[in-house]
């Protein structure tokens, strides 16, 4: 097993520089709670070590009897955190499940053989594939009365007819849960390492904590696929995430996050490192968009 390792890197969207975004290998979800809604931390029970709100995790399959099986994703809640004592904490998918096998630029997309992530505790399971909708989960963990709890979830790669799961990273999402009021953790991304390299676990790991502004489908460029998600959730209502077409952060898709797309469209995601340059001119992107807002308008057929 790899130590827990914390990376960021500098992404720049069109001509600003982007936060950077930490990722964790090997490291439990620490849930709390702040201004209502559920937050995660990442703990390393190793170091004892606390990073503040960290929402791309990364573990490894290969090790033990089964080495598709390992019993992580870890949840430890702490006293503080604001979950009331007697609640219960679950999850929901918010994503299908995502594939890379390593190797060239990092693209995801759907599985090579089928493949299937499998998440379950005691008498909860969810299946998760290329082509699986949001989903409801399960509660799987109730807080003690002094407000504490822990509890790891069982994951399962599982490979499609008569082969072995293919060597890549696979990646879904969850969205934590509470049975005491507080609203839902925004998407926290799972991330598996089935055999690639541990620079290109790395390489995974960072585009997904830091993706490249317009890439809903984290295909490692901007284009018209992901312009269709964008127009697809435009000025829709609830709330919407980066895989919706949410780029700035908002919880929303609007003008805001077609700028971004736009800013990118038809490039590919630039390496990992500071950049800047001159913004692409926006204008075959714009017009896609007026032209499918129009449509919706008019409930177009």
């Amino acid at each position: 097993m790899r130590a827990t390792l914390v990376l960021t890197s500098s992404l720049f969207l069109a001509a600003t520089a982007r936060a950077e975004n930490p990722f964790v290998i090997e490291a439990d979800l620490q849930p709390r709670v702040q201004a209502g809604r559920i937050v995660i931390d990442a703990i390393d029970h190793t170091s004892q070590q606390v990073i503040s709100n960290v929402r791309t995790f990364g573990w490894e399959f290969g090790e033990g009897l089964d080495p598709y099986l390992i019993q992580d994703p870890g949840f430890d809640v702490e006293a503080d955190s604001g979950l009331p004592a007697g609640s219960q904490v679950g999850f929901n998918v918010s994503q299908n499940l995502l594939y890379w096998p390593g190797g060239a630029s990092v693209s995801f997309g759907g599985t090579a053989g089928g493949e299937s992530l499998h998440l379950n505790f005691g008498g909860g399971t969810v299946s998760i594939a290329a082509h699986s909708p949001p989903q409801s989960g399960f509660n799987f963990l109730t807080i003690s009365a002094g407000g504490t709890g822990h509890r790891h979830l069982n994951s399962f790669l599982v490979a499609g007819p008569e082969h072995e799961p293919a060597e890549g990273v696979y990646f879904t999402s969850i969205r934590v849960t509470s049975t005491g009021g507080a609203a839902a953790s925004d998407p926290v991304w799972l991330v598996y390492n089935n055999g690639a390299t541990p620079a290109d676990f790395d390489r995974a790991l960072d585009a997904i904590a830091n993706p490249f502004g317009g890439d809903a489908n984290y295909s490692g460029r901007v284009d018209i696929a992901d312009f269709s998600i964008l127009a697809a959730n435009f000025n829709s209502g609830g709330e919407r995430f980066w895989f919706d077409g949410d780029f700035n952060g908002d919880r929303a898709v609007n003008i805001g996050d077609f700028s971004i797309l736009a800013a990118n469209f038809n490039q590919d995601a630039p390496a990992p490192a500071p950049r800047g340059g001159a913004v692409p001119e926006p204008g075959a992107a714009a017009m896609l968009l007026g032209a499918t807002l129009i449509c919706r308008r008019r409930r177009c057929r």
